[in-house]
């Protein structure tokens, strides 16, 4: 994956089914912002599209993804 400031990085990537029990979403170094979202918002943000698959998979039913 290259970045707009010409880093070039190995795609790798996790989803992580879970649900919230307490706390809140918090920032970190890699992270400016998070929260949790609705997924009939989720076509409003700017999701990466192998992201964006696992997710629709998910919510499809048709999950783990393996491609």
């Amino acid at each position: 994956m290259a970045y707009t400031d010409g880093e070039i990085r190995q795609q790798y990537e996790n989803t992580y089914i879970g649900r919230p029990v307490g706390g809140a979403p918090t920032i970190n170094d890699e992270a400016d912002g998070v929260r949790f979202v609705q997924p009939a918002d989720l076509d409003q943000y700017d999701i990466h599209a192998s992201m964006r698959q696992q997710i629709g998979d998910y919510l499809a039913g048709t999950y783990p993804y393996l491609g």
